[in-house]
């Protein structure tokens, strides 16, 4: 997770006071503050670790024909020694499992997914899976870190779609600008249209991970699915990756629910059942209905509640419940969504 490779953070607690955190100084602070939402305090500056890179990532694509298949290559790969590993399944018979490895320019084939000529990276990755059942190219490092931008993974086609526009390769082109993730999720935020979308990220344990992905098939039929493995979490006691287990699997289902709100609510309260049934959490990014004694029944209540009083949070900070707890429904207006964008004054570069 992105907080592993932070080693220090600049803190401003509830009662204005500025903290220094790290793994020997307010060391329960700087484990807590991980995925706490702003409910600890305020992150105003962060030191984290570097790593060197080369100009290109050499990626080889792994067809794989089965849920089980791709968690076992998944738990195969990541015994390696390799860089970076994701997977997309397109169907319950039909995915491909990602590895790369920073290199140099060589003979292989180069791709890029940041221009507007580009093509999106996952409809690029289905199309190699129609010709080979594995293939190696190069992706130069910006394209291959930024390579979901376009399109917001899948989403994107979504976002297209509530806006009558045709989803062929010269309408991305056009409307390329708009399809950016910052965008669409801005947008979807304006637009209020989130409740009509199963957008959820679930940690597992990996000897839970085929049964949740199952699940997903019989329950929701959304695809595409995204799986990233992840090393689990040990004292970021509120991360969704603090999970005990030698491998997690973060299982990205992003689609359209196609419920009414009340039908909406009932299947998320599903899987958050589910997923703690599996021994497995899921981001607070997205939608939570949690009763309050559920949420506590992941978290440890107790030790929040005196890491609260402690940094001084109770009086002036909302707790992590109230920050991500959804408690009514949104009413989705497109056209007023658009032009609250449009005039938004949050249209500001950060050079």
């Amino acid at each position: 997770m992105v907080h592993d490779c932070c080693v220090e953070y600049e803190i401003v607690l509830g009662n204005g006071e500025l903290v220094t955190a790290s793994s020997t100084q307010n060391s329960d602070l700087f484990y807590a503050i991980a995925a706490s939402y702003g409910s600890l305090g305020i992150i105003t500056l962060i030191k984290l670790n570097l790593i060197l890179v080369k100009d290109f990532v050499q990626l080889t694509y792994h067809k794989v024909s089965s849920f089980n298949e791709a968690i076992n290559l998944i738990n195969l790969k990541t015994r390696e020694e390799i860089n970076f590993i994701d997977g997309i399944m397109f169907s319950k018979n039909c995915g491909v499992v990602m590895t790369g490895n920073f290199a140099d320019k060589n003979k292989l084939p180069v791709s890029t997914f940041t221009s507007p000529v580009d093509e999106w990276f996952y409809l690029h990755a289905n199309k190699i899976l129609e010709k080979y059942n594995e293939h190696k190219e190069l992706i130069p490092i910006t394209d291959y870190l930024f390579r979901y931008d376009r399109g917001a993974f899948w989403m994107g086609r979504h976002g297209l779609q509530v806006l009558k526009i045709p989803f062929n390769r010269c309408m991305r082109f056009i409307f390329n600008n708009i399809c950016k993730t910052r965008v669409i999720a801005r947008l979807a935020n304006e637009i209020n249209i989130s409740q009509h979308f199963f957008i959820q990220d679930f940690n597992i344990p990996r000897k839970h991970a085929q049964k949740f992905l199952e699940t997903i098939d019989k329950e929701l039929r959304i695809y595409p699915i995204w799986i990233c493995p992840l090393k689990p979490g040990k004292y970021d006691r509120l991360s969704a990756n603090c999970i005990v287990t030698d491998l997690v699997f973060n299982i990205g289902v992003w689609g359209e629910a196609a419920k009414e709100f009340s039908g909406f609510i009932k299947l998320n309260k599903n899987f958050e059942r589910i997923a703690f049934e599996l021994g497995g959490r899921k981001m607070l990014y997205a939608h939570q209905y949690y009763s309050w004694d559920d949420f506590w029944k992941v978290y440890d209540l107790k030790w929040y509640n005196s890491l609260r009083h402690k940094y001084h949070a109770n009086d002036t900070l909302s707790t992590i419940y109230e920050k991500t707890k959804v408690s009514e429904r949104y009413k989705p207006s497109i056209l007023g969504g658009v032009w609250n964008y449009i005039k938004s004054p949050f249209n500001i570069k950060i050079s």
